[in-house]
C-alpha cells in the first residue's frame, strides 16, 4: 500500500523509471510520474505506461519547482505512504515492500536509507556509504529514498525550490517532531555517471571514495545490492 512518485526532466530515463517500478514486489503499489520539462512528450510516456498497472502520468510546466512537483504527486497519491523515487537510480525488488513494513510502527513518520550503495558507471566500481546507519533513527536519509506518510507531506509540504529540496524537507520535519528512520542498505543504489556535471550533487568519485568503503562484486552489481543483508 504505497505510492511511488517520480519527477523527471529527462526523456532518456523512461525505461529505467518503469523497470524500477515493475520490479517491485509490493502487492499494492502505484506509480505517479510527473514530467517537468515542456519539450517532453507526455503521449510517449502514457503509451509506454499502458503496459503497466496503476501508473499515472502528468506534466507540469517546467516553471514548477521540484518541491511543487512532489507536493502535486503526494496529493494525487491513492495510498497513505508515499515514496520519492529518482529517475536515474536503482531500486531493487524489495525496496518498497521493506518500506511498507517499517510504517507498521506508529513511531515512524519518515523512512529512507542513511546506509546505501553507490555504483560508479565509469569505473564499474561499487561502494557502501554509512554502513553503521541501518535500522535506527537518524537526522536525515538520502533524498532519493525519502518515504513518508502522506499526512506528513501534507503537514510539512516540500518548499517551492529547485535545490536543497530534500534536505530542507527533512530538517523541517525534524523541527516539527517527526521521527526519521533509516532502514537497511538493501535494494538501493545511487548511480553515478562518469560526467559529474550531469548530477545535481557535484561531489566527485574521489571524494565519495573517502567517505565510503569498497564492495567487491562479480558480474552485475545489482545482484550484490539485492542480496546484501
Amino acid at each position: 500500500m504505497i505510492s511511488a512518485i517520480t519527477c523527471t526532466m529527462r526523456g532518456e530515463c523512461m525505461e529505467n523509471v518503469f523497470k524500477n517500478y515493475q520490479n517491485q514486489k509490493a502487492a499494492e503499489k502505484e506509480l505517479i510520474i510527473i514530467l517537468n520539462k515542456n519539450t517532453m512528450k507526455i503521449e510517449d510516456w502514457k503509451k509506454y505506461a499502458e503496459s503497466f498497472r496503476n501508473v499515472s502520468v502528468y506534466q507540469l510546466d517546467e516553471s514548477f519547482s521540484l518541491g511543487a512537483c512532489l507536493n502535486f504527486g503526494a496529493e494525487k497519491a491513492v495510498y497513505n505512504v508515499v515514496a520519492k523515487m529518482d529517475d536515474d537510480d536503482y531500486y531493487g525488488p524489495d525496496y518498497l515492500s521493506e518500506a511498507v513494513k517499517v510504517f507498521e510502527s506508529e513511531k515512524i513518520s519518515i523512512a529512507g536509507k542513511r546506509a546505501y550503495y553507490i555504483y560508479f558507471e565509469g569505473s564499474n566500481h561499487l561502494r557502501l556509504l554509512g554502513a553503521n546507519y541501518q535500522h535506527k533513527f537518524v537526522n536525515h536519509v538520502a533524498g532519493a529514498t525519502i518515504i513518508a506518510r502522506k499526512e506528513v507531506v501534507q503537514d510539512v509540504p516540500f518548499t517551492d525550490r529547485e535545490t536543497g529540496t530534500d534536505t530542507d524537507f527533512l530538517k523541517r520535519c525534524k523541527q516539527k517532531g517527526y521521527k526519521i528512520y533509516s532502514i537497511s542498505k538493501h535494494s538501493f543504489a545511487v548511480i553515478r555517471r562518469a560526467d559529474v556535471e550531469s548530477h545535481t550533487w557535484k561531489i566527485t568519485e574521489k571524494e565519495l571514495t573517502i567517505l565510503s568503503k569498497h564492495v567487491p562484486f562479480t558480474g552485475d552489481f545489482r545482484k550484490t545490492v539485492d542480496n546484501s543483508q
